[in-house]
């Protein structure tokens, strides 16, 4: 069942941030901002999904380049978020 329960969502990627810090260049700490962009998105909380919107295209960009489709959705979720 969909909950929409976005706080416990933010949370979970919350720790899974912390989880991940020691790479906190990766494409995998990439998705992750992506994913809490998203669901700040979905609560329409857009000034807390900007920062990470942010974050994920950056990292995104130098892991797998301005041509990724999951590039392309990480500025999706930034457009989105503004």
């Amino acid at each position: 069942t969909i909950t929409d329960d976005h706080d416990n969502a933010i949370k979970y990627f919350g720790k899974a941030l912390e989880y991940n810090a020691k790479r906190p260049q990766s494409f995998d700490t990439g998705s992750l901002h992506d994913w809490l962009s998203s669901v700040y998105i979905n609560k329409r909380d857009f000034a807390g999904a900007v920062p990470h919107a942010q974050e994920a295209v950056s990292i995104k960009d130098r892991t797998v380049g301005q041509d990724n489709p999951l590039t392309l959705l990480a500025v999706l979720h930034l457009g989105q978020a503004y």
